[in-house]
This record gives C-alpha cells, structure tokens and sequence, in this order.
C-alpha cells in the first residue's frame, strides 16, 4: 500500500499504473504519515492530532494526546511511537498508538517547542530537530541514545534551524536540510562532523528522503525573500 496526500490515498496496485483512489480524512490536510509494527497506519494533520487505521486505511479513528497540534512527524523508534509537534515538543505512545503522552525536553529547550523531524542512526541512536518558533530560535540535532529518555546536543553543525534529517542506510552517512536557502549539509562521522554539499542554495529544502540503496532526494519549496519559486526533487 501506499500512502500520500491532502486527505489520504492508497494503491494496492501498482503506483506506476496510476490507480489512486480517496481513501478517507479528506476534510484534513494530512502533513506526515507512518506505518506502525503490525500494519497500523497513523496519520498526523495540521490541527486535529493524529488519526490510526488498523484496516489499511478504510476507517479512521482519532487518537487521545495530540488534539489541537499539527504533526511534523511520526515514527516508530527504540520500540516505540514518537510524534513531533507544532509549538507542542514531542509526544511518546507505548499502545501503537491508540494514546500518546507529552514528553519532557532538556533545558533550556522549552515545553512549546516545534519538533519538526525525528530519525535514527545506524547505531540506533534517536534524532529530533528542534525549532523555537515562537522566538525564532533553532536548537539543531538532538541524540538519545537511550530511546528518548535522556537527550544531549549532536556536535559540530552550526546551522541551528534544521528542517529535515535522513540517515544513508547504506554508509551511514547523515543528511540535514537547513532553514532558508542554505542547502543541505552531510556528517559522515555520526555528526561530529559536517561539510555543506553541492545541493543548489537557491531554493529552500523542506523535506529529505533516503532509499534502501542509499539515493538521497531533497525536495525544496519557496522561501521569499530567498528563493524566487520551488524546483520539484533533486536528486543525489
């Protein structure tokens, strides 16, 4: 199955056949989408929380936690699901799910933060960008390395304001995508280190993507005064 959209879609066919069809929330705009262990799918909207389907898609219940929040992100990590919020930090459910609870953050990082991106390493470890938009202030990469329970700095990059983060399955190697028209950076070290790579800086990058044979896409958008319109995929 596959899933995308303003609402949700889903394809059982083949996606290159063109065969979508509606397939619920399409009264929601739908920012992140995530398949939990044993087939549940979790949809994140811009303000009504998250919604589960144990059924591929077919009905929709709404969960407990989350009400009132846009999801940046879902994702299944350390054995349980985290959920990145808008203006709301992060979010944390051990039932698959069905109720998610409000997770404390180190200081001086506040309650209301915006946790936009969430992933893993290879070793395992938990990633979050963290973003202060009400002060404008951009935290960088966080590291637990003990499934969000406690959570310290990833050393060496100096952009702050991160808006996306993929790891290279493949190498290892890490990606992050920075506010503005300021490209796309790499770590191949485990984020002691990064160097900025040749993605254009003209257009903003608002997503990342990495396949299983480790081609990254970045996806970008506009960003006035920065950028004078979005470019589609780029593709390494």
């Amino acid at each position: 199955f596959a899933f995308a959209g303003n609402g949700s879609f889903s394809s059982s066919a083949s996606v290159s056949a063109g065969s979508w069809q509606p397939f619920g929330l399409a009264t929601d705009t739908v920012f992140t989408i995530c398949e939990a262990p044993g087939g549940t799918v979790l949809a994140g909207t811009n303000s009504k929380g998250i919604y589960r389907s144990t059924d591929h898609g077919s009905t929709w219940t709404l969960t407990t936690g989350t009400a009132g929040y846009r999801i940046n992100g879902i994702a299944y990590i350390a054995g349980s699901l985290w959920a990145g919020l808008e203006n709301g930090g992060l979010c944390k459910s051990t039932d698959n799910g069905v109720t998610w609870v409000k997770q404390t953050l180190p200081n001086p990082i506040p309650a209301a933060v915006s946790v936009r991106k969430l992933a893993t390493d290879l070793h395992g470890d938990f990633l979050a960008s963290v973003y202060d938009r009400i002060n404008d202030v951009g935290y960088g990469i966080g590291r637990s390395t003990d499934g969000g329970a406690t959570w310290g700095p990833t050393s060496g990059l100096q952009e702050f304001n991160v808006t996306d983060i993929v790891t290279s399955p493949t190498t290892g190697t890490m990606f992050c995508a920075v506010k503005g028209a300021n490209g796309v950076y790499k770590s191949t070290n485990n984020g002691a280190n990064w160097t900025l790579t040749s993605m254009t800086q003209t257009y903003r990058v608002y997503s990342m993507g990495c396949s299983p044979n480790g081609t990254v896409f970045a996806s970008t958008c506009i960003d006035p005064p920065n950028a004078p319109a979005s470019n589609g995929i780029y593709r390494s």
